[in-house]
């Protein structure tokens, strides 16, 4: 569902249908935390933690750079993905939520500007409707853990697609229940970060990636299918 750059390693950046790479305008990503509801056996503020330490993580990799990941304070309304200029984390728990795909243990909504690629917004939804979830996996039995999804799929809101073939790669497309491996980067993830925003991304053509549609303001883009699966449950 995505179109993607080619790339002579596992990872890949998503960019528009135009070829141009998404990707932050220099200056301060601020994700939003709309955690109410959330599930029961993870609360607000053990939410939050993992929220800024998964930040923390890709911001690390990009020490060196113009762009800053970061968990905004205060909190937000839950509500449905929009392309609205606010990138947000929620926890979906409603079974009948639109943003809902079986299978999927977190998705990532983003908004881009169809002739640049450069992101407008970031939408994080994670599954608590299907899923039980934990932040620390001590004892663990069939919990997935918040911090190794929320941390792949700030990197999809960052502008990273899935690694391909590199199951260690925080972007491999799947995850298993009581894998914590997601936390850290690998150096694949910090190549196709460095291939973004180590140097200016170029511009390319109009139009929207593959999978996605006009929507929000004359010139946006709205793309979806960029997702964390929970390995061996697929949509019956």
């Amino acid at each position: 569902m995505l179109a993607v750059s080619p790339a002579a390693s596992a990872y890949d950046v998503a960019t528009s249908k135009g070829g141009a790479p998404l990707h932050w305008a220099p200056g301060s990503v601020s994700f939003a935390l709309a955690l109410d509801p959330g599930p029961a056996e993870v609360d607000a503020a053990a939410t939050r933690a993992v929220a800024v330490a998964s930040a923390a993580t890709w911001q690390a990799a990009l020490a060196d750079g113009a762009v800053t990941v970061t968990i905004a304070d205060g909190a937000v309304a839950a509500a449905p993905h929009a392309a609205d200029g606010v990138s947000t984390v929620r926890w979906l728990v409603d079974p009948n939520d639109p943003d809902l795909e079986m299978g999927l243990l977190g998705r990532t909504f983003v908004a881009y500007t169809a002739t640049t690629g450069e992101l407008e917004d970031a939408d994080v939804v994670l599954d608590a409707a299907d899923f039980t979830w934990a932040t620390s996996l001590t004892g663990c039995g069939d919990e997935y853990d918040l911090q190794s999804a929320l941390t792949h799929e700030l990197g999809h809101g960052v502008g990273l697609a899935h690694a391909i073939g590199h199951p260690e790669a925080t972007m491999f497309a799947t995850g298993d229940a009581c894998e914590s491996t997601k936390r850290d980067l690998a150096p694949d993830d910090v190549a196709g970060l460095m291939e973004l925003y180590a140097t200016p991304a170029a511009n390319g053509g109009g139009g929207c990636a593959a999978g996605g549609a006009v929507g929000g303001s004359l010139g946006t883009c709205l793309l979806v299918g960029v997702a964390i699966a929970a390995a061996g449950r697929r949509r019956p």
